[in-house]
């Protein structure tokens, strides 16, 4: 199978990624400076250079050893949670059992993170009087 040479998971990946970003072959290949073709031979398995495969997954904002060496489809069943109170936000990537103990901890950091911001705009503000 094409593309093996460089991570056995390029042709699965480039497409998956592709589509839940919503990004068309053309718009991907024009970002990278290929023809539409060749971003369609990729997603059949035609081999493809490790340069081109670092700028398909640059361009799709991906991690190139993640990209090139797990199957990203079985990323789905990790959940990823945001955390957002009073402007702090933190991401919690789990298997989506999040205990009540979890949750207080996440509560708790967010409220350290909050106290920290608090207290060096306070220390800001002070040197900015001096």
């Amino acid at each position: 199978m094409g593309g093996d040479n460089i991570g056995s998971y390029f042709k699965t990946n480039l497409k998956y990624i592709r589509n839940q970003k919503g990004i068309s072959q053309k718009q991907l290949a024009d970002k990278i400076g290929v023809d539409q073709s060749t971003i369609s031979y990729w997603e059949k398995g035609m081999d493809v250079t490790v340069d081109n495969a670092v700028k398909v997954a640059e361009a799709l904002n991906i991690p190139v050893p993640e990209f090139l060496g797990v199957d990203l489809r079985v990323q789905e069943d990790i959940k990823k949670t945001i955390f957002n109170k009073d402007g702090v936000e933190i991401t919690i990537a789990h298997n989506g059992e999040l205990n009540d103990k979890m949750l207080l901890e996440i509560n708790n950091l967010l409220l350290n993170e909050k106290i920290l911001k608090e207290e060096l705009k306070e220390t800001d503000a002070r040197n900015a009087e001096k």
